[in-house]
């Protein structure tokens, strides 16, 4: 009978372990992916401000949509212009993987040129 009590508290302590375990390895994933907006966002905005008089439609912006769509799960990239053009926000929505499709992730930064 202690036996079973025993084999029946670890048990629950293994299962415990491994939802800890599943939950840490989304929340990690959910962080890689934050990094990963975060960085094309800063790569968005260094080439916005080497190059101030590019405007922000055409290709670059294709090329970052691409990159957004590629690196991140149902990635999207959008440039909001403001100040005249000189300067706007940089938003990146995607899927989170912690949470699903309907808990949407985004990322937002302002740039000035």
């Amino acid at each position: 009978m202690e036996v079973l009590a025993a084999l029946s508290i670890l048990a629950i302590g293994v299962i415990g372990l491994a939802s800890a375990q599943g939950r840490s390895l989304a929340v990690s994933q959910l962080t890689h992916e934050h990094l990963l907006a975060h960085s094309l966002a800063l790569s968005v905005i260094e080439q916005l401000r080497a190059s101030p008089q590019a405007p922000l439609q055409g290709p670059r912006l294709s090329e970052w949509q691409d990159r957004a769509a590629q690196s991140l799960p149902q990635g999207e990239l959008s440039l909001e212009s403001r100040h005249g053009g000189r300067g706007g926000q940089i938003v990146i929505q995607w899927s989170g993987s912690l949470g699903g499709p309907e808990a949407p992730q985004v990322l937002r930064r302002d740039f000035y040129r």
